[in-house]
């Protein structure tokens, strides 16, 4: 029913393995994101951004990643959805940007300073 909704209005799509297939990853999926919300297996990369004509740092980019035992290396592109549709979006964003905030100041720590603006 709701690929058929998902297609448009007046719309029906016959039962498939291939969709029985998908529909069984995306609930095993919304438990594992569920599980794992917050704990070290869903990871924030924090990637320095680099002006290449200085050298210098200007700036980071959050960037999540979920590492499932079960699953692999699963694409933000297929659990970010699934977090949001099951409501764990803001836990993770929380969890985000503390670990963010915490990097921030874990490299102002060890003498790293932000490029001054142009």
């Amino acid at each position: 029913m709701y690929e058929a909704k998902g297609r448009g209005r007046a719309r029906f799509h016959f039962y498939s393995s291939d969709l029985n297939q998908r529909i069984t990853r995306k609930i095993e999926l919304e438990a594992g994101c569920g599980r794992r919300a917050g704990t070290p297996r869903v990871l924030a990369a924090l990637p320095a951004k680099v002006d290449l004509r200085t050298g210098r740092v200007v700036g980071a980019e959050a960037l999540l990643r979920w590492n499932s035992p079960e699953f692999g290396r699963v694409s933000p592109a297929e659990f970010i959805p699934l977090a949001e549709e099951t409501g764990l979006i803001e836990q993770i964003g929380d969890w985000v940007l503390q670990t963010a905030c915490a990097q921030i100041a874990a490299w102002r720590d060890a003498g790293l300073r932000r490029s001054p603006s142009r």
